[in-house]
């Protein structure tokens, strides 16, 4: 089940969006976003969507210190 769900912390939606992205935006969970980096890895947070922004880009926009700290740590 781990491994599944880590080939799908990577899919991409037509936007490039991975679901990281989708959390952030949707819930801001920080226990199921921290969870999601645990299962994905670091390079989790370098995949990039169409306009060239990763998830740190997003946070950052999003301006959620929280999910900035997770990112850093």
């Amino acid at each position: 089940a781990i491994a599944r769900c880590k080939e799908e912390c990577y899919s991409k939606d037509d936007y490039g969006l991975t679901p990281l992205i989708y959390l952030m935006y949707i819930c801001a969970d920080y226990n199921a976003i921290e969870y999601m980096v645990q299962i994905g890895g670091r390079k989790l947070l370098f995949i990039k969507d169409k306009n060239g922004w990763n998830a740190l880009h997003h946070a950052c926009n999003l301006g959620d210190e929280a999910i900035i700290y997770i990112f850093s740590h």
